[in-house]
């Protein structure tokens, strides 16, 4: 679902992750998160002292990062969210997208 990687949605909200499984305090991804070749590196890059693990590290990150920013920065992210909607309308339910999402919040 991710363009590249999973990781790529983390480094669109890695501001939100700061603290967070020894991600650092002043972390800022600036770049295109989708365009990374090799995101879990780059996220690995803002750990400190730490080894990125997938397979450690994935569900607490995944567990913490801000959502809206993910929707708001990666384009796979609000493809995700848009067929989700979809496969829900079709089941008879009623999804919304926070509002809040579309806005830049930083």
């Amino acid at each position: 679902m991710a363009r590249r990687e999973f990781e790529s949605w983390f480094l669109a909200a890695i501001e939100s992750l700061r603290g967070e499984r020894n991600i650092s305090e002043d972390a800022v991804y600036v770049g295109d998160p989708e365009q990374e070749r090799s995101a879990k590196a780059e996220v690995g890059k803002f750990m400190q002292n730490f080894n990125y693990s997938p397979t450690a590290d994935q569900p607490a990150l995944s567990a913490r990062f801000d959502m809206g920013m993910a929707y708001r920065r990666t384009s796979s992210f609000r493809k995700l969210v848009k067929e989700l909607c979809r496969i829900l309308v079709e089941l008879g339910l009623t999804p919304t997208v926070p509002p809040e999402w579309s806005l830049e919040t930083i």
